[in-house]
């Protein structure tokens, strides 16, 4: 899962939230990397998480962690599987909504 932020803005992110994606509570995320990148080519990972079980086990269920400031600004995000799932699953990331929150910096002109 990736999203782009456009119009030359960046964003210094020191926190973000996921809902998880599914409408029961199973295949939620446990092992994953936030990463980050300017150019869509080069990623910089921001947090990483190892059988991390803050997504309850409830249908799109939310969490939100913080992110240890340092590594810039950048312009575009993403979620990366690193494990297996609550089912057991390498191959299904069920993330219905991803929330970033931090210093946004405007275009430099």
């Amino acid at each position: 899962m990736a999203l782009a932020l456009g119009g030359g803005v960046e964003l210094e992110v020191s926190h973000y939230c996921l809902r998880h994606g599914n409408d029961y509570g199973g295949g939620r995320l446990r092992h994953w990397d936030l990463q980050a990148s300017q150019d869509g080519g080069t990623w910089t990972t921001l947090r990483s998480h190892s059988d991390d079980q803050a997504l309850p086990d409830a249908a799109f269920s939310t969490a939100g962690w913080a992110v240890e400031g340092g590594k810039g600004a950048f312009s575009q995000f993403r979620i990366r599987q690193t494990g297996l799932n609550s089912n057991d699953q390498y191959n299904c990331l069920w993330c219905a909504g991803i929330e970033l929150y931090g210093v946004l910096h405007p275009p430099q002109w």
